[in-house]
Formats: structure tokens, C-alpha cells, sequence
């Protein structure tokens, strides 16, 4: 998934795995018993839709796969079976229900953080989202959440 050449900034695209990551630990840290995680990706990121692997990526950084430890042979086998059950199973997290319908590619107006933006929200049994953040894939693998970015911009 990962390779050099033509195309969108790996920055970037490793900048969803990580904003992932980030979510994955928030809910491991919350108090609620969540069921399902929905995501959408807006402004450029969107734009280079699934061409990229870019839904693949988000998926498994959804999945517990970090760029930093990233084994390809097993992404695949658990991308195999997230698609064949619909179910995802980060570490430390209750198997959770993805629908295909829950990752969405936003081509609208970007966010107004930047131009790189993400939403996660976890949702419980009811669909309702006790747990919602924005990040952005701000270049060279960094990732703010949308109170970072506002921190750093009055800094």
C-alpha cells in the first residue's frame, strides 16, 4: 500500500492512518461501550477517492494498523475479512459493526481547519455519536485534531 511514485502525498495518506489511530485511542480511554465508528473524508483527501486505496486506508487504521508498525501480509488478511463480515476489531475495542455505507467521501466545501480534513465519529447501539473529532493531515505525517490546528494557528 505504501510505495513511492506518482500520485497522492503518502504524507497524507498515512496522515488518515494515524488520525485513526489517534480516534482508536480516545475511544479505548472513554467510559462509553461504543458499536460502530463511521467516517468521512473532505476537501482533497476526498478527491482522491478510492483510486489511492484511500477508503483501505482508513479501514485499517480503523482496524488498530498504525503506519509505524504496518505488516502488509496482515493488513491484507484482516482487509479480507473486514470486507467479507463487515465487522472490525481493533485491539483493546468489542468487535464493532462497519457498514459499507459509514465511510463517506465528502466533496463538498473542505473543512475549515484545512484543506486535509477527516471526521470519526463512534457511535453507540442506538446510532447515536457520544464521541465525534475532526483531524487534519497537516503535511510530513502530522496530524492535528481541529483544536490543535486552532492552538497552533493562534500560536
Amino acid at each position: 500500500m505504501f510505495k513511492v511514485g506518482r500520485g497522492p502525498s503518502s504524507s497524507h495518506m498515512m496522515g488518515l492512518m494515524l488520525a485513526a489511530a489517534r480516534f482508536l485511542d480516545v475511544m479505548r480511554a472513554a467510559p462509553y461501550k461504543f458499536h460502530g465508528r463511521r467516517a468521512s473524508i473532505h476537501g482533497s483527501l476526498a478527491f482522491t477517492g478510492v483510486g489511492p486505496s484511500t477508503d483501505r486506508i482508513i479501514v485499517l487504521g480503523l482496524a488498530g494498523f498504525p503506519p509505524e508498525t504496518y505488516d502488509h501480509k496482515r493488513a491484507q488478511t484482516a482487509y479480507s475479512a473486514i470486507v467479507d463480515t463487515e465487522i472490525i476489531s481493533p485491539p483493546g475495542l468489542q468487535d464493532e459493526i462497519q457498514s459499507k455505507n459509514d465511510l463517506v467521501l465528502d466533496f463538498g466545501p473542505s473543512l475549515p481547519g484545512q484543506a486535509n480534513g477527516m471526521m470519526l465519529w463512534a457511535t453507540d447501539r442506538q446510532g447515536d455519536t457520544p464521541l465525534k473529532e475532526t483531524y487534519y493531515s497537516v503535511s510530513g505525517c502530522f496530524v492535528l485534531t481541529a483544536a490543535e490546528l486552532t492552538k497552533s494557528d493562534t500560536a
